[in-house]
């Protein structure tokens, strides 16, 4: 079973302004759609999970819990992350995650997944379906 991962992104700053990338095909595979979805300060999104896709989460507004469950292992990760960390969450398929807006602001996410969408592979649990504290960890 594969793991979720994060990785850290270069800021290449020059005297016109700044360049970072989100990913790459050559270090996470396929793309074949890019969205923005959007999360409430305090709303839950969670559980969902696909067979296929690849998700890849990068933050470019706010701060985000997100979290991965492997009902195979009874295993949770949880990522914090945020606008200013410059950093692509991978989660691989058979994972169930979700993600919650944090600290009081809105969040945004940019998805770069495997799969376009097509409802075929997205899978659905409630919020309470695996034990996870949604509440952030202190400052």
């Amino acid at each position: 079973m594969s793991e979720p991962f994060v990785e850290e992104k270069k800021i290449h700053l020059d005297d016109r302004g700044m360049l970072y990338e989100v990913t790459r095909k050559s270090q996470t595979g396929k793309i074949e759609q890019v969205y923005i979805t959007g999360c409430a300060p305090d709303v839950i999104k969670a559980w969902h999970m696909h067979k296929k896709q690849v998700d890849r989460f990068f933050v470019i507004k706010g701060t985000l819990l997100v979290a991965v469950y492997c009902p195979e292992r009874k295993y949770l990760w949880k990522f914090t992350l945020n606008e200013t960390t410059k950093q692509t969450l991978t989660i691989p398929p058979n994972l169930w995650h979700g993600f919650s807006a944090i600290w009081g602001s809105y969040a945004e996410v940019l998805n770069c997944v495997s799969e376009e969408y097509s409802g075929m592979d997205e899978h659905r649990l409630p919020v309470d379906s695996f034990p996870c504290d949604w509440k952030p960890q202190s400052r």
